[in-house]
């Protein structure tokens, strides 16, 4: 009688213990919420590799190249954090009945400046510890062809001289911090890298500024250790804009000028100078 009873409290506490961990496990799955949904930025184009986290924990996935994203475990009442480099962070409430949640990302000029160009890969701007200048690519469009006669006022520690105006002669002659470089045949003009390839500065001079994405000097030892000898004079990155999927996106650049003299000077006939040229030299 006793061992029975003994077995029916043993069974009693079990059963007891099941359904408390039943019932816990429901409403823990009723509190928890799977969220997904479409990242895109501001002309409807998939984002890839947008982080997206629980905002308080380190719980988080990547949306894919899609833009899609899915997420288990989010907390009702809680919010969604999305993060992505050169874009403004977007926060959003979850509830139970939103399971799905689309963004709209904008794109962070702030952000966009704080990354750097260094030799072969990027990093944040105040992670670098060389000398390093970015410099906008709105800043160098001038009113002129040439791409050389846009760097003089622009970049720090970079001299710039122009010696003639005569077309196809006029690109600016230029060096970073002195010339390093002894010996009158040496060469004193900066390493250019276009696109990882090493290039003239006649090459460079006939960039169109709207086709750069990025412009970089590099200044001191410490950043230019990369190039030995080579980038003794400074280094000059560029990096052009590259297609991207999505619609097509088409800008229009015009430019147009009129030129005409101040003042319109009157000049004598053919017959009047030929007289007052002769009576000139009868009085003479």
């Amino acid at each position: 009688m006793k061992i029975a009873q003994k077995i029916g409290k043993h069974v009693i506490m079990f059963i007891s213990t099941a359904v408390l961990m039943l019932l816990m496990s429901v409403a823990q799955a009723q509190q928890n919420v799977t969220v997904k949904g479409k990242i895109l930025d501001s002309e409807g184009n998939p984002l890839e590799g947008v982080t997206v986290i629980v905002k308080g924990t380190t719980q988080g996935v990547n949306s894919n190249e899609s833009g899609d994203y899915q997420i288990a475990g989010v907390p009702d009442g809680g919010k969604l954090e999305f993060r992505l480099i050169g874009f403004v962070t977007v926060e959003k409430d979850v509830t139970v009945k939103s399971s799905t949640v689309n963004v709209v990302m904008i794109e962070s000029s702030e952000s966009l400046e704080e990354v750097t160009v260094v030799a072969f890969s990027k990093q944040k701007k105040e992670s670098v510890i060389g000398s390093i200048t970015t410099v906008k690519p709105a800043e160098l469009k001038v009113p002129s062809s040439n791409l050389t006669t846009a760097f003089a006022g622009k970049v720090a520690g970079l001299i710039s001289y122009q010696t003639s105006g005569e077309p196809g002669q006029d690109n600016a002659s230029f060096f970073i911090r002195g010339i390093t470089s002894f010996g009158a045949a040496a060469k004193k003009d900066p390493l250019i890298l276009i696109d990882g390839i090493e290039l003239s500065s006649n090459d460079l001079a006939r960039l169109n500024t709207d086709d750069i994405a990025s412009f970089s000097i590099m200044k001191d030892a410490t950043s230019t250790a990369l190039y030995g000898a080579r980038g003794a004079n400074g280094v000059i990155l560029v990096t052009t804009r590259e297609g991207r999927e999505g619609r097509v996106k088409v800008n229009v650049r015009l430019e147009n000028s009129f030129s005409q003299p101040t003042k319109m000077i009157k000049v004598a006939d053919p017959v009047t100078y030929m007289r007052m040229h002769n009576e000139a030299i009868e009085y003479c």
